[in-house]
């Protein structure tokens, strides 16, 4: 977009966006209720003269594939009250002078902003079986600003086993000020674990979330990792181990499932299959004496 105001109820990208600003580009400026960048699209943003600045506005931001913001001399600015990602967002910010602004009112900063009254919505979810975490990375030195609401969603289905870690925020060392005031869904599981946050401003410049046991011993859950394979190849199962009694187990990855019992154990419990998606998940004994098959409701068996 060149010199030209985008005005819209929703917008929703599945391929590319890009917003330029500087004096042969003008100031852009998008203005939607909804920005939605759906998976494997991209929306970039770049400035390079602060009297021309590109500017996003939005009530909400729903992000699951990338967002770049590559700030040379310009003022870019991304704004919104709720920022939901599963994604991946960049600020570039090579002179200290673009913002990523969450919440309602003014920045005091550049860098990744959050004011009290914003809310980063954390999305994990599982991509080809295995879990992946949205991440703000914020670079040149430019601050990560904290306050307000973090609220941690997990995708239906997957629960993290023990020290599982997401880096969500990512920044400078020594450039990390504040921290949530509010934390949602930091315990699941119905009970048994939690999300330690990690605020670690003095080594790497990072926000860590690292899932914990609330007492020792907590219920593991384990999860097929996609594919067809025995129950007994370790390296199938989320863990890197083969369920035992103690497990809650689940074969559904999102993708085609098929696992051949070949050995004699117990699990505490079994679900077979997730919401339906026109794959299968199947657990068979391998002579056709036992399959079950579920492409809809998470059965539990």
């Amino acid at each position: 977009y060149y010199f030209t105001t985008v005005t819209a109820g929703n917008i929703v990208n599945n391929g590319y966006i890009q917003q330029m600003g500087g004096s042969s580009y003008g100031p852009n400026t998008i203005q939607t209720a909804t920005l939605t960048n759906n998976a494997g699209a991209t929306v970039y943003q770049y400035d390079e003269n602060p009297s021309f600045a590109t500017t996003i506005t939005a009530t909400n931001i729903v992000n699951n594939g990338s967002m770049n913001q590559y700030g040379y001399y310009g003022n870019g600015l991304i704004q919104t009250p709720t920022l939901d990602n599963g994604g991946t967002i960049n600020q570039y910010n090579y002179y200290n002078r673009d913002t990523i602004l969450v919440g309602t009112g003014v920045a005091g900063a550049p860098g990744y902003y959050q004011l009290a009254n914003g809310q980063l919505n954390e999305h994990i979810n599982l991509v080809g079986g295995n879990p992946v975490a949205g991440v703000i990375i914020i670079m040149n030195g430019a601050p990560l600003t904290l306050a307000g609401t973090l609220d941690i969603l997990l995708q239906n289905g997957y629960i993290p086993t023990p020290g599982t870690s997401f880096d969500i925020l990512v920044g400078t060392t020594g450039q990390i000020f504040g921290t949530f005031s509010t934390v949602l869904n930091d315990v699941f599981d119905g009970g048994s674990r939690y999300w330690l946050i990690t605020y670690d401003a003095s080594n790497s410049g990072f926000v860590e979330i690292t899932a914990t046991c609330v007492v020792t011993g907590c219920p593991t859950n384990e999860f097929w990792n996609g594919g067809t394979g025995p129950w007994s190849n370790a390296g199938k199962w989320s863990t890197g181990a083969v369920p035992t009694i103690n497990e809650d187990t689940t074969i559904y990855s999102g993708g085609a499932d098929l696992v051949t019992l070949d050995t004699t154990g117990a699990v505490k419990s079994l679900t077979l299959g997730g919401a339906a998606n026109g794959y299968q998940s199947e657990l068979t004994d391998g002579e056709g004496q036992r399959s079950e098959e579920h492409t809809s409701e998470l059965q539990s068996l």
